[in-house]
């Protein structure tokens, strides 16, 4: 069940900051961010947090989009998505 809304609410956070609703896109990217976290998805945090990261950088933050691109790359290393960095 929380699949499929973590996936929905994702998307829907992609849509909202596509449109320039970035509000609406950080608070629903975060949602999507819980829901992943709740079922252990590795994956799925990863791309929330960077999916996270980006609605905020187009807020204007930076600290936090920062550390949330940090993170996502260490899961993504920690599945073996991505190499080491050198």
């Amino acid at each position: 069940r929380w699949q499929g809304e973590a996936v929905t609410l994702g998307n829907l956070g992609v849509a909202y900051t596509e449109l320039g609703q970035l509000a609406l896109g950080t608070a629903t990217h975060a949602q999507a961010l819980a829901l992943y976290r709740k079922m252990g998805s590795r994956s799925g945090e990863a791309l929330s947090l960077a999916n996270l990261g980006e609605a905020e950088r187009q807020l204007g933050l930076l600290d936090s989009p920062a550390g949330r691109l940090v993170e996502a790359g260490a899961l993504d290393r920690e599945r073996g998505v991505i190499s080491e960095p050198v």
